[in-house]
């Protein structure tokens, strides 16, 4: 299959000039404007056939479309082998929160401790969405019986200027109050977090259902 030829007729104009205004620092002619769901679909059918790993090896992609395909091939692996190889291939040519975000690696929680070293990692790695992609995987697979104190404390002690890497940070806290309330709360009570991740993180949990009310009204005042 030629699988650019495939993405562009799967675009759609509509999408493409509506999509370019959420991908801000992607050149927009590098944009086709394929929906999402049409893509998570040619990456099962590119997984199930065995072309995916073939596109998977020819890095670095040109569009971004091409870069959502690979991040959603990811998604289909299963082996956590070969996910933490491609993973380390493709990082560093991420560009952007959507690609970044699109990435979910399940399988890769079913070893949490293995999982947790290749995060603490990717934490101090220099590229800023590898960097989001490990507080992207804190925030969906250790919150829960995964959860170690250690792991609120590293996502708020990074020092950072960049926009996506703090609003994810906010997006990590916000989610963990609501799941760990009695650890993540000193976090704001005593703003141990950076100015601008602290307001944007209470103001995901002022819009959460999964926020108390009365945390809501607290976090109100500290918002002042």
């Amino acid at each position: 299959m030629d699988i650019l030829k495939e993405l562009t007729s799967l675009a759609d104009n509509n999408y493409k000039e509506f999509h370019q205004k959420l991908i801000p620092g992607v050149d927009r002619a590098l944009i086709l404007g394929v929906r999402v769901p049409k893509v998570r679909l040619l990456a099962k059918e590119l997984s199930k056939s065995g072309e995916g790993a073939a596109f998977m090896a020819e890095l670095p992609h040109h569009y971004y479309d091409e870069n959502m395909l690979h991040a959603l091939l990811l998604n289909e692996l299963k082996k956590p082998d070969i996910i933490y190889s491609e993973l380390t291939r493709f990082g560093p040519f991420i560009d952007n929160w959507a690609v970044c975000d699109a990435l979910v690696l399940k399988p890769l929680a079913k070893e949490p401790e293995r999982f947790w070293q290749y995060i603490k990692k990717a934490l101090n790695k220099p590229e800023l969405y590898v960097k989001r992609l490990a507080i992207n995987m804190l925030m969906r697979h250790f919150l829960d019986a995964a959860f170690q104190k250690e792991q609120p404390e590293l996502v708020a002690n990074i020092a950072t200027d960049e926009y996506y890497l703090n609003m994810s940070a906010a997006w990590y806290f916000a989610t963990a109050l609501a799941k760990q309330r009695e650890i993540i709360w000193p976090y704001f009570a005593e703003k141990r977090l950076k100015e601008p991740v602290l307001k944007m993180a209470i103001r995901k949990c002022l819009e959460s259902y999964r926020i108390k009310a009365e945390d809501k009204a607290e976090l109100r005042k500290m918002r002042g």
